[in-house]
């Protein structure tokens, strides 16, 4: 089950991985208010209540924004550093604030205390999906990583090269470089190949 997940997930193009992740995080918070409303009030008749589906949708906004602006969205599978962390906290607080300021300008039926739960939960959900998806990558063998030739094997090959050896994503198989010189010649540990032999690599591997 989880090398079809995965090859699904890898054969999603760049836009369609963000999209992924926007509409995963905008459910995760939605179940999210939904908890703390029902912890606050101990009752799910607010799910006919306006008021709280408003304060919801306007504090959703902004934290979809600042996950956006602070890069949160720019790839689907990656390790989790602590600015991803700071993203999320920054997303869910913009949040809070905002609905905070909604239910008093508006006067919006929503218990005072439900934006800051509603942000722990956010956090642990927005970001707990994120190190699951973390675990679920380091436990992928070598072979399952998507094989891919580097365009360039200069200074900047090199470190790409070197950022992808601990990718759980990609796997380098080979340079491609114009430079006849190199070609044949071993760098990184991976063979430097013309790009008349793309198609030949391609077949390959």
């Amino acid at each position: 089950m989880e090398k079809p997940l995965f090859a699904w997930l890898l054969s999603l193009s760049r836009n369609q991985k963000r999209t992924l992740q926007l509409v995963a995080d905008l459910l995760l918070m939605m179940f999210a208010f939904a908890a703390a409303m029902t912890l606050r009030l101990e009752r799910l008749d607010f799910l006919a209540n306006k008021d709280a589906w408003l304060c919801f949708i306007l504090g959703l906004s902004p934290a979809l924004i600042t996950f956006h602006f602070m890069g949160l969205y720019n790839s689907v599978i990656r390790y989790i550093l602590l600015g991803t962390l700071k993203s999320v906290f920054a997303g869910v607080l913009a949040a809070a604030v905002t609905m905070s300021l909604a239910r008093v300008l508006f006067g919006l039926q929503v218990p005072a205390s439900v934006p800051a739960i509603f942000a722990l939960i956010s956090f642990l959900l927005v970001g707990g999906i994120r190190f699951a998806m973390r675990t679920f990558l380091s436990k992928l063998p070598v072979e399952q990583r998507a094989k891919v030739l580097i365009y360039g094997a200069g200074v900047a090959g090199r470190q790409l090269k070197s950022s992808l050896d601990t990718s759980r994503e990609y796997l380098p198989v080979a340079f491609v470089d114009d430079k006849a010189a190199l070609h044949g010649a071993i760098i990184s540990g991976l063979c430097v190949h013309p790009r008349t032999e793309i198609r030949a690599l391609i077949h390959q591997h």
